[in-house]
């Protein structure tokens, strides 16, 4: 599991390669000790860019071969200034990466 938060900025509280995070107990206190820090405003466009560049890679612990899940809660908005064909370019460089990496 590999967890990020984002608000103004996006923050990558673990990696899949984290094996301090393998547990239920673990997972739940992590989530608790990191969803109480979300502020305004949303920056989706962020968070979704990191994903692409930093978590979604072998590097960080994603296994080829091994279907991997984005769960991700929002409000459903992003921030006024978000450059939506960077945004929608990440969306598509994740999927694909799932589908064949």
């Amino acid at each position: 599991m590999s967890l990020e938060t984002f608000a103004k900025d996006s923050e990558i509280h673990n990696y899949f390669k984290d094996t301090d995070y393998y547990s239920e107990k673990e997972v739940v206190d992590l989530i608790d000790s990191s969803i109480d820090k979300l502020t305004k405003p949303t920056r989706l466009d962020r968070a979704i860019q990191k994903a692409d560049e930093e978590m979604f890679l072998k590097e960080s612990g994603d296994r080829p071969g091994v279907r991997s899940v984005m769960l991700l809660f929002t409000d459903g908005r992003s921030h006024p200034n978000t450059n939506v064909s960077q945004y929608t370019q990440d969306i598509k460089d994740i999927k694909v990466r799932q589908l064949f990496g």
